[in-house]
């Protein structure tokens, strides 16, 4: 099959999981045979047909390695400063040269902030960080989480293409200051 006949879908989880080469096989068998899918997967009934293969997309995304590393950093709209550090400094597609001396500073003047507030202007924060080293952060819409995932600036464009493509525009979104 050539990269132009897959679902825009399955070419978004290539892109986000380049190492994980059964993630992509599993979106690209809920494409395929969704049927299939659920049996393998255990659940309990087909999705909405336009609704299955995200679900799937997210379903894999939010799968652990076998040695436990994430693709994605899942934080509640109003999670603290430390756990969206910790969150996105130890995931995997966390860019490198990302610097992080600036946070604790940044945390402190934000005291008594409403936490999600708190949340929104780290998050866009980092995401600004990140796009001046190349990188994009992209976010997946999930109700009130921020569901949050590093890669390349190149590739986050693709990746922003391919979900207008596939009708899901709206559901991925690349994070930075407004």
């Amino acid at each position: 099959m050539t990269t132009e006949s897959k679902h825009p879908l399955v070419e978004i989880m290539a892109l986000a999981a380049p190492d994980r080469a059964a993630l992509t096989e599993a979106v690209e068998l809920a494409a395929r045979d969704p049927e299939s899918y659920v049996r393998e997967r255990h659940w309990i009934d087909l999705e909405p047909a336009d609704e299955f293969v995200w679900e799937a997309l997210y379903d894999q995304l939010s799968e652990p390695s076998d040695d436990g590393d994430t693709l994605l950093a899942i934080f509640d709209w109003k999670d603290d400063a430390d756990t969206i550090h910790s969150g996105l400094f130890y995931l995997g597609s966390c860019p490198e040269e990302l610097d992080w001396e600036w946070f604790p500073a940044r945390v402190s003047a934000m005291k008594g902030d409403h936490p999600g507030d708190v949340a929104q202007s780290l998050i866009s924060e980092i995401g600004e960080r990140s796009h001046t080293l190349g990188f994009s952060l992209l976010n997946i819409a999930r109700g009130d989480s921020y569901v949050l995932f590093f890669v390349p600036t190149a590739v986050g464009q693709h990746i922003l293409r391919l979900a207008d493509s596939a009708g899901r525009a709206r559901d991925i979104e690349v994070i930075r200051k407004r």
